[in-house]
């Protein structure tokens, strides 16, 4: 997993993303990891919307 975790940072640094707001992101996506029943789209939405 920790591959897909920076496939994602690499990723996000190339839209400009701060070091400092990809650890956010990150934080905020490996906690809603724990929500049963959650898709993948809930699941980006929400870690987006916490960071804005």
């Amino acid at each position: 997993m920790c591959s897909n975790n920076e496939d994602l940072s690499a990723y996000l640094q190339s839209f400009g993303f701060s070091e400092e707001e990809l650890n956010c992101f990150m934080d905020e996506l490996n906690s809603f990891r724990s929500i049963p029943g959650i898709t993948i789209e809930r699941h980006m939405n929400r870690a987006i919307n916490t960071i804005e």
